[in-house]
């Protein structure tokens, strides 16, 4: 039998598996921080506010006679537009002007169209509907769409026109029929059907006529859906995505069997379009081709399987939406364990159950399966969550270290606080021996992170040695300056779970270095903004009013800020004083970055 690896060697086999891993983590919608509600700490809300005299800035230079500033003010407006300044409607004359003006150039005309889209400036139609008509390729798209956008009544004669010029080709047909399926012309409706059904029509073509007749038609169009269906060769897949999207809106009993027999497709992308419409009409259309749906290559597909299976439950479809925890991707997997505690309340038993048993199989389902146990609060899968914090996915230790937590039974504590002082040891170690990397992975930081907050939650006094020893930086000969051995969500939760351990009992070495993490290291200034504002939280919860003059300085007094620090910093006064805490209020955030700003 090998030796086993000696204590030397082990952080080097550590770091491999830390950079074999650095690219997952667990599913972070679902995977919360306590210690970032427990208090809140409200910031200011930041608003944008943008510099007086800009408007008129930009409108002197649309009249500018060179190409670049029209352009560029253009493409201001329309950005500041998006962006929420309001008021910016006075600039539409100017606009319209631009697309007028003879010989334009044609960054000038799609800089303006771009502005008088985004304003929605309809006034605009018909300039626009001249430029369509002009066909030139550098603004059509936009402009034909927009007048799509705006169903533009003048500019459906131009399209319809377009695609019954024989034969239609190009982009300008493309187009053309694109924003017929926008308008939903049903004058357009015979000539679409002739481009979906011809062969020789060029599939991208084809295929945007098949979509835009679905859009326009609500019924009949099952037959040539079902002649298109019949061709189940590799050379029939460009019709059959054409009978698919022929159905797009319509309904009744012969639609579903053919959407049915779609969504059985071994090309995707035909399956895609069926299954979409099906699960519209009622999923449980879907459970008649369910397998087929799970078996999908696309990943959409399966989903809309896993929701029929949610919105039609049975104990069957409990079991295979435990199955789906082991899907290739990650969206199905969340989806299906997101579904399958939502049966809980009913089918709590069976749920449980097939958690319990993902646990012991692959990577994927221990991830999924330590996070619905923890929403469930079963406890009896504590033990084997504490097996999992040494698996070697990132995304499976992440996940069994938040459902730790989650369930909160005391006996794990000594094992939970193990393992943190052994991935510190093995940091430390690495950090200053192997020198491979400069800061940890952020699935350790994020297990740390959670079984820290486990730790202080749980009051669990056994720890202050162990949480004291992750907060300060390390400066010393030998080490990267201001190293870190663990990340700063780590460190953040061991100064907020000392907080609770030292809750009204000042410790002046503990306020000493907390104090030292809000005023920053001298030459490598402030720490990361969640230590310093867990910091201030924990010297509140402390009592430690030898303290008040450094959270003074750092609350900024009274004024609105958009940072927790400051925030952080009045709440902790507010715990040793009394005083009241300011309200968050506004912060204005002046938008500057634009070709051209007012001097004041």
């Amino acid at each position: 039998m090998p030796n086993a690896p000696t204590r030397t060697a082990r952080p080097i086999l550590f770091a491999v598996a830390l950079l074999a891993g650095a690219s997952g983590s667990a599913r972070g919608e679902d995977l919360d921080s306590v210690m970032y509600r427990d208090p809140e700490v409200p910031v200011a809300k930041v608003v944008k506010a943008y510099p007086k005299g800009l408007t008129e800035l930009w409108l002197v230079a649309l009249d500018r006679p060179d190409r670049e500033s029209p352009s560029r003010a253009a493409l201001a407006i329309a950005e500041a537009h998006e962006g929420g300044m309001t008021g910016l409607n006075v600039t539409i004359p100017a606009l319209v002007r631009l697309l007028d003006r003879p010989d334009q150039h044609p960054a000038v005309l799609s800089a303006a169209v771009r502005a008088l889209a985004a304003l929605d400036a309809r006034d605009a139609a018909p300039a626009f509907l001249r430029l369509a008509k002009s066909g030139n390729p550098d603004v059509r798209d936009a402009v034909e769409l927009t007048l799509a956008r705006w169903d533009h009544k003048p500019a459906r004669d131009l399209w319809i026109e377009r695609i019954g010029q024989p034969p239609p080709h190009g982009r300008g047909a493309l187009l053309a029929v694109r924003c017929l399926g926008t308008v939903r012309d049903e004058r357009a409706a015979p000539r679409l059907r002739e481009l979906a059904l011809a062969p020789d029509t060029p599939p991208p073509l084809r295929l945007a006529a098949a979509r835009a007749l679905g859009e326009i038609r609500k019924s009949g169009s099952e037959a040539d859906a079902a002649q298109l269906a019949g061709d189940a060769t590799p050379r029939g897949a460009t019709g059959r995505l054409v009978g698919a999207a022929l159905l797009r809106r319509h309904e009744g009993d012969e639609t579903i069997r053919l959407l049915q027999k779609f969504a059985q497709d071994t090309e995707p992308a035909v399956a895609a379009v069926a299954v979409v419409r099906l699960s519209e009409l009622g999923t449980k259309h879907v459970l008649p081709v369910l397998t087929a749906v799970l078996a999908s290559p696309d990943a959409e597909v399966r989903e809309h399987g896993i929701e029929a299976m949610f919105r039609n439950p049975s104990d069957d479809h409990a079991r295979e939406l435990a199955r789906a925890f082991n899907d290739p991707h990650p969206a199905v997997r969340v989806r299906a364990r997101q579904c399958l505690c939502g049966l809980a309340d009913a089918r709590r038993a069976l749920v449980i159950e097939r958690g319990a048993a993902a646990l012991t199989g692959n990577w994927r389902g221990q991830e999924q399966a330590a996070i619905l146990l923890g929403q469930l609060g079963h406890k009896p899968a504590a033990g084997r969550l504490v097996e999992l914090l040494k698996a070697s996915r990132p995304e499976v230790f992440v996940a069994a270290a938040w459902g730790l937590r989650q369930l909160a039974v005391p006996e794990t504590l000594p094992k939970v606080l193990e393992h943190v002082r052994a991935r510190h040891a093995d940091l430390l170690l690495l950090g200053t021996k192997v020198n491979i990397m400069d800061a940890p992975t952020d699935a350790v930081d994020q297990q740390l992170s959670h079984l820290i907050q486990f730790i202080g939650q749980a009051r669990y006094r056994a720890a202050d040695s162990a949480l004291r020893a992750l907060v300060p930086r390390i400066i010393k000969p030998g080490l990267p300056p201001g190293f870190t051995p663990v990340g700063p969500a780590a460190r953040a939760a061991a100064i907020w779970g000392l907080g609770l351990l030292h809750e009204g009992k000042p410790d002046d070495a503990l306020a000493t270095l907390l104090e030292g993490r809000i005023t920053g290291d001298g030459m490598f200034g402030h720490d990361d903004e969640r230590v310093r504002r867990m910091s201030a939280l924990a010297l509140g919860r402390m009592g430690s009013k030898r303290s008040l003059e450094v959270l003074r300085n750092t609350s900024d007094g009274k004024e609105p800020s958009a940072s927790t620090v400051p925030n952080a910093c009045r709440w902790a006064l507010n715990r040793l004083t009394g005083e009241p805490i300011p309200e968050p209020g506004v912060v204005e955030s002046v938008q500057r970055d634009w070709f051209l700003v007012p001097l004041k």
